[in-house]
């Protein structure tokens, strides 16, 4: 017997309709590949959550992937992760390999973000410091630029230590905005480093002869 995907479109909403789970995924699966029923992101998001909603593992990760990448809905991370975490507590063998996957990368950038705190903290309480201790005047250009590095070393740690506490920076809100922020102060920080720290450490050159 031939496949018909318009028939089995049409049995899956009957079934869908009765609040079979399970038939609600598959019938999100086919408006989600245009398999049997027109191509409908929206549509497949819809009845994958009511999958979803009724503990369906299978449904509970295709609705995460679906806000991690957007598809059907506005992009949300942290619901991403919420409903990916309900699929690993129902786990079948593809939800289980993919919530692996997922701790993986959370492991990696969490690791370099630490990094980043541990190295941005000290720093930035160094030259803080420092401007007081020689009573630094952020009215000149010189002493403010360093004062600015200071604030911006300790706006760089104060990031990472939220995206650490928070899990990965997949998760945190407007993810994208963050990574704007702290690529302008890390920037920043170069920037200031290149023209005025460096620059004051070489040694003046010996007098001619």
């Amino acid at each position: 017997m031939s496949r018909d995907y318009a028939e089995a479109g049409r049995w899956s909403e009957k079934a869908a309709d009765q609040n079979y789970a399970e038939a609600q995924d598959a019938l999100g699966s086919m408006y989600y590949a245009g398999q049997g029923l027109p191509q409908d992101f929206s549509q497949a998001f819809i009845w994958y959550r009511k999958a979803a909603e009724h503990g369906y593992a299978r449904a509970e990760f295709d609705l995460a992937t679906m806000y991690y990448n957007g598809i059907g809905t506005t992009r949300d991370y942290a619901e991403g992760r919420r409903w990916c975490i309900r699929a690993a507590m129902h786990a079948d063998g593809e939800t289980e390999h993919a919530l692996k996957l997922l701790a993986m990368e959370v492991g990696m950038v969490t690791k370099l973000e630490l990094f980043e705190f541990l190295t941005a903290l000290p720093l930035g309480v160094w030259v803080l410091a420092s401007f007081f201790v020689h009573r630094g005047n952020g009215l000149d250009w010189r002493q403010g630029s360093l004062l600015l590095l200071a604030i911006v070393f300790l706006a760089i740690s104060g990031m990472s230590l939220y995206v650490v506490v928070h899990g990965g920076l997949g998760y945190c809100s407007y993810p994208v905005a963050f990574r704007i922020v702290k690529r302008v102060l890390i920037g920043t920080a170069c920037l200031i480093i290149v023209t005025v720290v460096l620059p004051a450490k070489k040694p003046n050159a010996a007098p001619a002869q």
